[in-house]
């Protein structure tokens, strides 16, 4: 764009100013020049807010990883998913998409915007209610309450070793917490996913009976 910038002066300066065809390759370029200006100054913001974050996880003494498929990072973060990761330098608080998994009926929510101070309770009381009151059709049996669930984070097994699965708090900040199971290998996968299940539950007590998987 520079280049043809300088045409167009040189142009304009052997007379051509009232030239329509000139007249009309400036117009043309200051467009081009504009929607230059304006991707490059998108790109340092965009820039900009992920070293925010970045800093802000480092902080915290969480890690931020990578998602465990590519496809999940325009899934959850693109451009159309209505969510991002980002910094509220004003407030000195995180923000991420939280995504609760429910694997025993293989189903799953995706919340765009949870705060690090947030408590899992109140989203899962949004979810189903405190007694099963806003329970899903897939909830068939009503066993999904916000008072009768667990909720998990899975540390990834290196080649054989089983996998992880730590508790969580459901009535304490997530942000704390996740920090807190960086002690286990934990790392945010993308952003940060939770395995919710039933209490008590024979699911429950089948997956930890599990040689694959193991609680702490």
């Amino acid at each position: 764009l520079s280049e043809c910038r300088q045409l167009v002066e040189r142009a304009a300066a052997l007379g051509g100013e009232e030239d329509a065809e000139l007249e009309s390759v400036s117009s043309a370029l200051e467009v081009a020049e504009k929607a230059a200006r304006e991707a490059r100054e998108a790109a340092e913001a965009r820039r900009a807010a992920e070293a925010a974050v970045r800093k802000a996880f480092k902080r915290r003494g969480l890690t931020l990883g990578e998602f465990p498929d590519p496809a999940m990072r325009e899934q959850y973060l693109g451009e159309h998913s209505g969510a991002r990761l980002w910094y509220d330098d004003d407030e000195d608080v995180l923000h991420w998409p939280l995504l609760l998994l429910y694997p025993e009926p293989a189903q799953s929510d995706f919340v765009q915007d949870v705060s690090e101070n947030d408590v899992l309770l109140d989203h899962l009381i949004e979810m189903f209610g405190e007694e099963g009151e806003n329970s899903p059709d897939w909830d068939i049996e009503r066993k999904y309450s916000a008072a009768a669930l667990n909720a998990y984070v899975s540390v990834p097994s290196d080649d054989d070793a089983p996998e992880v699965w730590s508790i969580l708090r459901l009535d304490a900040a997530l942000g704390v917490q996740l920090a807190q199971k960086r002690k286990l290998g934990y790392f945010v996968p993308g952003v940060p996913t939770i395995q919710v299940v039933v209490r008590d539950s024979a699911y429950e007590r089948h997956i930890f009976a599990s040689k694959d998987r193991v609680l702490r």
